[in-house]
């Protein structure tokens, strides 16, 4: 059975990212789900932000992981998950 940190860790190697970060309301319940434990899902959702360690990737690579957040936000990362 595969976790939620490796299916994480799959996408990142997928899209070449260099970092994601949760921030927001739910950041402590995301970073709950990467270690395994289980939270309420009722509620907000979960604010996910990605850097690229290629700035040309192709839009339509991105798919369905454009959603709806489209406004840059400036709020700084509560957690920072550094991939190597």
């Amino acid at each position: 059975m595969t976790t939620s940190r490796q299916r994480l860790d799959e996408i990142c190697r997928g899209f070449n990212l260099l970092a994601v970060y949760l921030f927001g309301s739910r950041a402590d319940d995301g970073l709950a789900v990467l270690e395994g434990r289980t939270v309420d899902r009722e509620g907000s959702d979960l604010d996910v932000g990605v850097v690229f360690r290629d700035r040309k990737v192709p839009v339509d690579r991105l798919g369905p992981l454009q959603g709806g957040g489209k406004s840059a936000r400036t709020e700084p990362p509560r957690h920072l998950a550094q991939l190597s």
